[in-house]
């Protein structure tokens, strides 16, 4: 009888042990994205593709290859329209272009609150899309200072882009939204794919150019060297 009973129990904690790894693996995948084990998108790296960009030459370099920067300034918390409710903590920098302009940006801390006291560690802000078309991923840079990297970066429009040109949409007035690398040309030379990501979105991803921005109306200028 003793037998029959712990043979019972062990089977009955076997199904109790399933059930409850078969609930937390689909807590996490809906937590996660679907992947199981990373719960926490948001705590690692952005994740872009290895394209050459040719965005990457709009800056001055030093000794080490990096781009020139300087802090301007203390860190601030920084909000976005994406993220109602949160802070992310950055730090204002200027960057050096290769005609000597200066533009501002925001080197992320990579760091997020919701009260302005504790933190936790969160890269959503680490890059842009104009931070990834132009910088590497390194920083975040407004649509505002986009025009002056095109002209202190020496680029110029082009009607025949290339793997690595840089592609900018702008809105019916003419002003900048949205930024993004040249990743596909077909036989014709006509460009058939665009890759980057918008915000605070954690992966680059790759979209046919009448798809790489949600407002139908925006219109694609390519630019290169």
């Amino acid at each position: 009888m003793w037998g029959w009973l712990i043979a019972g129990a062990a089977v009955l904690a076997l199904i109790v042990y399933r059930v409850l790894h078969s609930a937390r693996d689909d807590a996490e995948k809906k937590f996660g994205e679907g992947e199981v084990g990373d719960p926490c998108t948001e705590c690692k790296p952005k994740e872009l593709s290895d394209i050459e960009r040719a965005g990457k030459d709009a800056f001055k370099r030093d000794q080490n290859g990096d781009i020139v920067a300087v802090d301007d300034g203390n860190p601030i918390i920084v909000g976005h329209g994406g993220a109602q409710g949160e802070g992310f903590r950055v730090q204002p920098v200027k960057l050096q272009l290769k005609d000597g302009t200066w533009i501002e940006g925001y080197r992320s801390l990579n760091q997020s609150t919701t009260d302005g006291t504790t933190f936790k560690t969160d890269y959503r802000f680490q890059a842009d899309c104009h931070g990834v078309t132009f910088a590497e991923g390194k920083y975040w840079i407004n649509d505002d200072q986009v025009d002056t990297m095109i002209t202190g970066g020496g680029f110029k429009q082009t009607a025949t882009p290339k793997v690595g040109d840089i592609g900018v949409y702008r809105d019916s007035n003419g002003s900048v939204v949205h930024s993004v690398t040249v990743s596909q040309v077909d036989a014709n030379g006509k460009v058939t794919e665009v890759s980057g990501l918008g915000g605070i979105e954690m992966k680059e991803h790759a979209d046919p150019p009448n798809r790489g921005w949600g407002d139908p109306n925006a219109t694609i200028t390519y630019y290169g060297k």
